[in-house]
């Protein structure tokens, strides 16, 4: 890892060689929108010396990953497993760590995150479980499948709530000397079966551990849109995060509503330094975070009155006529 100035926080995100632009574009939104003055880590999963050459002239610091895994791990690239790197004992550098996916647009300050004391994470959608996290082939491999479900069975409460890791924020006094090990012992052991790349892993692994993240710190714009009948475009959050495989609901596709915002981040990321201190009306910022915060609960509000409105209707209708 390459050297590291004097700070308590850290914003990390993982990329490829593929990935470069997307994971400029996390640190350009992070630099302008957030005014982040904390450090910046790229866990570098074979990513090529002229292109880290980029991000290190930017003050971006580098950890060059060791791949985990050489296959698939369910729908997803082995990639996402370089994200259990977290969780060595070098990243105890600082006292706190905020994962950010690279699928993400962030739009405020995340200082509200960076100085917990626990493990936050956003719960899954539709009440997902950690069981939910797993994938097994009965129908074609059913003695395996029932040897790890059994073990799985044993060893975790599966019926435990499942969160998602693509934002994930922590103390680090959760990584503990064999922390990462273990981590990694689970991943081979049960890796295979994960449906979405490392997040079932992390689940095991700090089923008991994680609290409740703030939701505007993980709004999935294209679920709130659809859930809440609204437009996606008015959906706000601190971090925007466009979950699923499909590359369709991704940023960086040209007919995604949120594009044109994703090319002017990505247009901007030649201006970022992290060495330098961007200018931050704190006051302007609180502001605007709360601002932000608020917008969710509008949303959820003016859904459920109008809910509330149409079966009082259907009520009245069918009582009194």
């Amino acid at each position: 890892m390459s050297k590291i100035r004097k700070n308590r926080k850290v914003v990390v995100t993982l990329c490829d060689n593929k990935f470069v632009p997307q994971a400029k574009q996390l640190f350009s939104s992070l630099y302008f929108n957030a005014k982040w003055s904390g450090d910046c880590l790229l866990l570098a999963h074979n990513v090529s010396e002229k292109k880290l050459d980029w991000f290190k002239k930017r003050g971006v610091i580098i950890k060059k990953c060791k791949p985990l895994f050489k296959k698939n791990i369910g729908f997803y690239s082995p990639v996402l497993t370089s994200k259990i790197y977290l969780f060595t004992n070098e990243f105890k550098k600082w006292t706190n760590v905020i994962y950010l996916d690279t699928d993400i647009i962030v739009r405020a300050s995340v200082d509200g995150i960076s100085n917990t004391d626990n493990f936050l994470a956003l719960p899954e959608v539709e009440n997902k479980t950690i069981l939910d996290q797993f994938t097994f082939d009965f129908s074609n491999n059913y003695k395996e499948s029932e040897k790890i479900f059994s073990s799985l069975s044993k060893q975790f409460d599966l019926e435990l709530p499942a969160f998602n890791a693509g934002v994930i924020a922590f103390n680090t006094k959760i990584i503990k000397k064999d922390t990462f090990k273990n981590i990694k012992k689970m991943l081979y052991k049960f890796g295979r079966f994960c449906k979405f790349g490392d997040q079932g892993i992390q689940n095991l692994y700090f089923s008991s551990k994680w609290s409740k993240l703030q939701e505007s710190y993980n709004l999935y714009p294209e679920y709130i849109s659809s859930r809440y009948k609204i437009n996606e475009k008015k959906c706000k959050g601190i971090i925007l995060h466009f979950v699923g495989d499909s590359k369709f609901l991704k940023p960086w596709n040209v007919n995604n509503p949120y594009y044109k915002e994703w090319k002017h981040n990505l247009d901007l990321s030649s201006s970022i330094d992290f060495r330098r201190k961007i200018k931050n009306n704190k006051c302007a910022e609180m502001v605007k975070v709360l601002f932000i915060k608020s917008n969710i609960l509008l949303i959820k509000l003016k859904y459920y009155f109008f809910l509330l409105v149409k079966k009082t209707k259907i009520f009245i209708k069918e009582f009194y006529f």
